[in-house]
């Protein structure tokens, strides 16, 4: 808040001093062009006159000039072609070497300065300037009008003693606002400051910035904070919550292996009996390590590390595979499965992750489909993406579950009784998303449900 203030009030010097200066030499180069304005009119007047009346005409004209200002304002000089004075006309009061204006330079100049002395002046000793013009005349004489410049000299320096008066009060008024507003704009700051620390030293993620609606881009800041504190609180929640499913899906065959484990370790364990105690400890070994590669797979597609070998796939071809491998399941539950996708529809993708996709599909449509039912795969060209879906008939999945079934390890109340990971939804979302597509769901219970696949038909960026 200082450094900005300090800012703020040398920019306002700054700018009074520039206003200052673009002012003073604005009204410098007025007075300036007033005064030889003057000077010319009266070295053309008295030029003038020396043509008409010679030179007596023209000293009858200054003394005419002298009577009725009140005093001579102008010091006047006529010289033979050679320099040489042949008249000098100047005030009394005016103090000045007049061997000055006989200088051979100063006839070649319009325009020149010789220092003088006004002994009639205000009492002080300051040296004014006498601003001089030539005019050389047809007959090679030269005319010499000037005139001193204290009146000019004067008003800028009482023009330069004003803003020199008027400087001080400005900068303490500056500081003295620009520390006030400096507070002002910081104190929402200095409160999201104090909320981090206050969380940073308390580990609450429950406390949240006030907004007090006094500063847009600072409240829009706060609200920005506050919903970053959400999306924080709300992966954590998450992940206590993956953990504790990680934890309760490995206790179930932690506990078989153990169990099996100790019953192959009977003194009295047959080698059947071992050779089966061996069996089950593979399988449950398979259930674990299958739980965890898949939980990596989506972790790696959510993060785009996952590696894809992209390559032109026929749809219909992939199709026939998934209902190839689900036929003998489906058969089993008297499922009727159909399908309809155009025979040339192709997509790129990586072929093998597209299959896992379409067999979890297919996995869940069957699982939840009782006996009797059917399940439909299609497949349709939708502008620049491709749409493959899922449908059955089977039991359908609650509004209230439907935002939820993607999380990992989520089962809803009617899929715990069926075997599974909790797991399949979770890698199709994170592999579609690899993809640059998406899957949405519609439902309704009783009635069963479709899953829809959305990938871009030509090649990836």
């Amino acid at each position: 808040s200082f450094r900005l203030a300090a800012w703020h009030s040398c920019l306002f010097v700054a700018s009074t001093l520039l206003i200052f200066i673009v002012a003073y030499m604005m009204v410098s180069s007025s007075l300036e062009r007033r005064d030889r304005d003057a000077i010319e009119a009266k070295l053309n007047e008295y030029a003038a006159e020396y043509q008409s009346g010679g030179l007596e005409g023209l000293k009858q004209k200054v003394i005419f000039d002298s009577q009725h200002m009140g005093k001579t304002l102008f010091v006047s000089r006529v010289a033979r072609p050679d320099n040489t004075t042949l008249y000098l006309r100047a005030p009394g009061s005016w103090k000045f070497d007049s061997k000055q204006l006989e200088h051979e330079g100063i006839a070649a100049k319009q325009w020149t300065h010789i220092p003088v002395d006004d002994s009639e002046d205000d009492g002080d000793n300051d040296t004014d300037r006498l601003e001089v013009a030539a005019l050389r005349l047809p007959d090679h004489t030269l005319l010499q009008v000037g005139s001193i410049t204290e009146e000019r000299d004067d008003l800028l320096e009482r023009f330069a003693a004003i803003y020199a008066g008027l400087v001080v009060p400005f900068l303490a008024l500056g500081l003295i606002g620009s520390s006030f507003l400096s507070f002002r704009a910081f104190r929402p700051i200095r409160y999201l400051v104090d909320s981090l620390r206050s969380i940073v030293a308390t580990g609450n993620l429950s406390a949240r910035v006030a907004v007090d609606g006094n500063s847009e881009e600072v409240d829009e800041l706060s609200g920005l904070f506050n919903s970053l504190l959400d999306k924080i609180e709300a992966l954590i929640r998450g992940m206590k919550s993956s953990l504790d499913n990680v934890a309760h899906e490995l206790r179930t065959p932690m506990t078989r292996l153990r169990g099996v484990a100790e019953l192959a370790l009977q003194p009295e364990a047959s080698s059947q009996l071992l050779r089966d105690a061996l069996a089950n400890c593979l399988e449950e070994s398979d259930r674990i390590l299958t739980m965890v590669n898949t939980m990596l797979d989506i972790s790696e597609a959510e993060t785009g590390a996952m590696k894809l070998s992209m390559e032109s796939v026929n749809v219909s071809q992939l199709v026939e595979q998934v209902v190839e491998l689900y036929s003998y399941v489906a058969e089993d539950k008297k499922i009727a499965i159909s399908t309809t996708v155009p025979k040339e529809l192709c997509v790129t993708a990586d072929r093998n992750r597209l299959l896992h996709v379409l067999a979890n599909l297919m996995d869940n449509a069957i699982k939840y489909t009782p006996d009797g039912g059917k399940v439909d795969l299609t497949a349709v060209p939708n502008r620049e993406e491709v749409v493959i879906a899922v449908t059955d008939n089977g039991v359908g999945i609650a509004a209230d579950e439907r935002s939820k079934i993607y999380d990992r390890l989520y089962r809803g109340d009617k899929s715990r009784s069926e075997r599974g990971l909790g797991l399949g939804l979770s890698l199709v979302k994170a592999i579609a998303e690899a993809h640059q597509g998406y899957v949405e769901v519609s439902s309704e219970v009783g009635h069963g449900s479709q899953f829809a696949l959305h990938l871009r038909a030509g090649p990836l960026s």
